[in-house]
C-alpha cells in the first residue's frame, strides 16, 4: 500500500504523468506537455448493484487541453502485483458511470447541458454531431515477475473448442495497456525526462544486490 501512495503522488506531477505517457505510449515523443495538462476526480463514490453506497479510489487522471478544447483524457493506474480481472476492470474504468473521466459520464454531461434528448429522439442518446472525448488507459506493473494475468478480454473468457472459431471473432477483445517497469532496457529508460527515471533505474537493477548497492 506504502508503495502504491508514493507511486500514486509522483502522479499527480503534471511532468512526470506527462513523461510516463510520452515515453510508454508515444515512444518518447512529446506530444503531452505538463502545462496543458488538469488533473481529474479519482475519488468515486456510487451505488452498487443492491443499492449500497461505495467509496473507491482510482489512480491518476489527467484531461489535456490545448486552446480551450478538450484533447483526450488519460488514466494511469499503479499495479504492484497481477490482476487476473485487468481488462474487465479497465473496462469499467473506462466506461461505466463513475466520474466525467469515462465515456457513460460524458454523455450525460452532454444531456444534462443541453443538446441531449430534449432536442431529438431518445433512442439517439445525443446528437451525431457531438463527439467524446477519447480516454487512454496506461497501467504501470511494478511486480519482478513477468505479468502471467489476461491482457485482454478475451483471455478471461471460456470458449468451447467446438465453437471457439465461431465466437471469438465476435468477441470485443479490449486489450488492456501493461508497461512492465522492470523489463525496460536502458534504450527505453533513458527517455525518461522527470524523476521517474529513477524508479526505472532502481527497479532495472532489482534482484541484483550488487547492482542496486552501487546504484545507490
Amino acid at each position: 500500500m506504502g508503495k502504491d501512495l508514493q507511486s500514486k503522488n509522483l502522479l499527480n506531477c503534471p511532468d512526470v504523468f506527462a513523461d510516463i505517457s510520452n515515453v510508454n505510449l508515444f515512444e518518447g515523443e512529446v506530444l503531452l506537455e505538463p502545462d496543458k495538462l488538469e488533473p481529474m476526480p479519482t475519488e468515486l463514490i456510487y451505488k452498487d448493484d443492491y443499492g449500497r453506497m461505495r467509496h473507491h479510489y482510482l489512480d491518476t487522471r489527467m484531461k489535456v487541453t490545448e486552446d480551450e478544447a478538450d484533447i483526450a483524457i488519460f488514466c494511469v493506474e499503479n499495479q504492484s502485483g497481477v490482476s487476473n480481472i485487468m481488462p474487465v476492470r479497465d473496462m469499467g474504468y473506462l466506461y461505466t458511470n463513475y466520474n466525467d473521466t469515462n465515456y457513460n459520464e460524458q454523455i450525460r454531461e452532454i444531456q444534462r447541458n443541453g443538446g441531449g434528448r430534449q432536442y431529438f429522439p431518445a433512442t439517439e442518446g445525443i446528437h451525431r454531431n457531438q463527439k467524446l472525448t477519447p480516454v487512454i488507459s496506461l497501467v504501470l506493473y511494478y511486480g519482478q515477475e513477468p505479468w502471467n494475468g489476461p491482457e485482454k478480454l478475451s483471455d478471461m473468457l471460456s470458449l468451447p473448442e467446438a465453437w471457439e472459431e465461431k465466437l471469438g471473432p465476435l468477441v470485443t477483445e479490449h486489450p488492456v495497456r501493461i508497461v512492465h517497469l522492470v523489463a525496460q532496457d536502458e534504450e527505453t529508460r533513458i527517455k525518461y525526462k522527470s524523476d521517474f527515471r529513477h524508479i526505472v533505474d532502481y527497479l532495472a537493477c532489482m534482484g541484483d544486490r550488487e547492482k542496486c548497492r552501487e546504484y545507490i
